[in-house]
């Protein structure tokens, strides 16, 4: 049995639904009178036509199709892709009563469904009037519940759940589970047998708590405030699981890219294709302005040394590191470095010069105090840091062992080879520099300010100091440049072409193909052609393929291209052949298979008015709203008039009746009025009862 049959056997344009029977039996069997019906209640919808008999092992191949291209037999119905049954009924003369039947869900494009040698069906290749070839298959365990929409109301009539198969072969999930109660209830919805996904595909199911509307619904609804998904195997073993938190209106959230780990909201759900996730290309531009040598070498520090205690706070109880610190009693020298240093050092390296009168104080001339203290001044004139501007101390330092800074009194980090923690003054290095040696540091710029500032520095020695044991050499000495530096991140989206500008409803601007057809255009918003080959455009987005752009399609730079939707001629590379419904529709522009064939830009549309154009303004970038069609030019806004002017004008009441209630509402303005965004009711106790849809009209008077 095919029942989605797009390029496995065609009469013309047709390609039509096909039904195999075989003959199990020894005997030649009278098929005469037999009926075949896809709805139960009507068994011999299909009546098998008299004197058709089937050999022991022999196949009868009947088309399920009612269309006039189709030779003989053939059905007169076709069968349901997305979920249907098929029954055998004997004739009266074999006895009557059902001779065989099977229930399908979901199927995948020219896959048929054949029985096995123990009776049971499974996925197969189609080889009608020959025996059957069964299909390779991945096990269930691959798939993963990749998109869901817990609060549907104007894009979607209801929730949805999406499984997706990320494995090289199909899957089929039949007798599987969806439960919203994993851990208390995993076997809550069972997904019908033979359901199928195909290799890389996707599967959703309605969350609306009522099957009885098709086997892609499930018996629950999702809660919109936090929730839990479950999919779950035929042993109830749990299989993939989601927990999420609160959800927003219309604003699906989903695995990006799909079957990945991560989950991102999409405010453009796409239940049955791939999830809108778009890997931007991101530039990062980094500009730095460097103001050099703020403390040069040679620079004049102050100074504090002490056997055995670090400075006093000052007269107005300020300790070293404040910048009015009153450091007049401590030691002042202008040198490019301070030390006790037995080593040897190059002379005039950097600018670092070891001279006199440097020289430090210490228990003796070998055994350094330990820990010593330095201030200086400078001034900078220059960017601060903020916003996506960074700015940097850059130092170059000579230092045994340790150091904490400290700039204006606002510590900075990192800090050199001193743990992190109070520091005073028996905070000892945790390790020693190397000998002598220049070293470069990136300090934070915490409390730089314009003017002058004040640098203070405690030097730390590794190892408890006393005039017999400890570190035998101190060193200090500090060049400093700041740099501010900027960064820019240009983030460009990965597709730059986008939908512009869409008539729905044409009435009065002809094409040049003297159709008066209704069109999307494109627009390539970079400066450059892009190859739209293998992108797709569709109007049912669980068909993500409906419509494929040709090989070599190319839309140039900031140049637009228009498709037509003429259903009435074939499809070909500018006509999807498919119509845009006035009364609301959507488009999905989709990325080739190479790119992953996510969405990458859509509209969804409520009524329309003709003659008016759903348009971006300014082009490519702009929301839509109401526009005057200019097909392949630069799009115009339409006027609009307040809803205000709408009035309840007629309606029928038929509760009891087949047909429908309706109420009809008329605009008393002359230009057409955006309805979208208001409520319908029928109970003022409930004022949001129904939200209408987006970028929906009404025609003015």
């Amino acid at each position: 049995m095919l029942a989605s049959n797009t390029e496995t056997v065609n009469f013309g344009t047709v390609f039509p639904d096909i039904i195999e029977l075989t003959n199990t039996g020894n005997a030649t069997a009278d098929l005469g009178g037999w009926g075949l019906t896809d709805n139960a209640a009507l068994p011999f919808k299909y009546t098998i036509p008299g004197g058709t008999m089937l050999a022991p092992g022999a196949h009868l191949v009947i088309y399920a199709s009612g269309n006039a291209a189709v030779p003989a037999p053939k059905t007169g119905f076709g069968l349901g892709a997305s979920g249907d049954d098929l029954t055998l009924t004997r004739s009266a003369a074999a006895g009557g009563g059902i001779a065989d039947s099977v229930v399908w869900g979901q199927q995948l494009a020219d896959y048929s469904i054949g029985r096995c040698a123990d009776g049971s069906w499974e996925l197969s290749r189609p080889t009608f009037g020959a025996a059957n070839v069964l299909a390779a298959q991945s096990p269930a365990t691959g798939v993963q519940i990749n998109e869901w929409l817990a609060d549907a109301v104007a894009l979607f009539a209801n929730d949805f759940i999406e499984l997706h198969n990320a494995g090289q072969l199909p899957v089929d999930i039949g007798g599987h589970f969806l439960t919203d109660n994993p851990a208390g209830w995993p076997g809550r919805s069972v997904i019908r047998q033979l359901t199928f996904i195909h290799a890389g595909g996707f599967l959703s199911f309605k969350a609306d708590a009522d099957t009885t509307q098709g086997p892609d619904h499930v018996n629950f609804r999702l809660s919109p405030l936090q929730g839990e998904i479950g999919f779950v195997s035929p042993e109830l073993a749990v299989l993939d699981l989601v927990i999420y938190g609160p959800q927003r209106t219309d604003i699906s959230q989903g695995r990006a890219p799909d079957g990945a780990a991560s989950i991102v909201a999409f405010t453009q759900p796409t239940p049955g294709a791939p999830n809108p996730y778009d890997t931007a290309a991101t530039t990062v531009t980094v500009n730095t302005v460097t103001v050099p040598n703020v403390i040069t070498a040679p620079q004049t520090w102050s100074y504090y040394q002490h056997p055995s205690a670090a400075p006093a706070l000052d007269g107005s109880g300020r300790n070293f590191t404040h910048p009015l610190y009153d450091d007049t009693a401590w030691l002042s020298a202008s040198a490019s470095y301070f030390w006790i240093e037995p080593s040897a050092y190059p002379t005039n390296t950097d600018g670092f010069v070891k001279a006199a009168p440097t020289v430090l104080a210490g228990h003796d001339a070998n055994s350094p105090y330990q820990t010593y203290y330095f201030r200086t001044h400078f001034t900078y004139n220059g960017t601060l840091a903020g916003g996506n501007v960074t700015v940097e101390l850059r130092g170059r330092v000579i230092c045994d062992d340790g150091a904490v800074f400290y700039l204006n009194g606002q510590p900075l980090t990192p800090r050199l080879r001193v743990a992190t923690g109070a520091a005073n003054y028996g905070t000892q290095a945790t390790g020693t520099s190397p000998e002598v040696t220049l070293e470069n540091i990136v300090l934070t710029s915490a409390g730089l300010v314009n003017g002058d500032n004040v640098l203070a520095v405690s030097v730390h020695q590794s190892g408890s100091q006393s005039a017999t044991t400890g570190s035998s050499d101190i060193t200090w000495g500090m060049k400093l440049d700041i740099a501010a530096v900027t960064t820019t991140t240009t983030i460009t989206l990965g597709i730059p072409v986008v939908l512009n500008e869409v008539l729905p409803v044409n009435v009065s601007y002809q094409n040049p193909d003297g159709s008066y057809a209704g069109w999307i255009e494109l627009l390539n918003t970079s400066a450059t052609a892009y190859d739209l080959s293998d992108f797709s455009l569709t109007d049912a987005v669980g068909t993500p393929r409906k419509f494929v752009f040709g090989t070599g399609t190319i839309v140039p730079a900031d140049g637009r291209l228009v498709i037509y939707c003429n259903p009435l001629a074939a499809i070909g590379a500018t006509n999807t052949a498919f119509s845009l419904n006035p009364a609301g529709d959507q488009i999905y522009l989709f990325k080739s298979l190479a790119l992953g064939g996510g969405l990458t830009d859509s509209l969804v549309f409520g009524q329309q008015v003709p003659d008016f154009s759903l348009a971006r303004t300014p082009d490519g970038s702009g929301p839509f709203a109401l526009g005057v069609p200019t097909r392949g030019a630069l799009n115009a806004a339409a006027g609009t008039a307040s809803a205000s002017g709408v009035k309840l004008n007629e309606w029928v009441t038929n509760p009891a009746g087949a047909a429908p209630s309706w109420f009809e509402m008329f605009n008393t303005a002359a230009q057409p009025v955006l309805l979208s965004g208001n409520y319908l009711t029928d109970a003022l106790t409930n004022k949001t009862k129904h939200l209408v849809p987006p970028l929906t009209f009404l025609g003015g008077a």
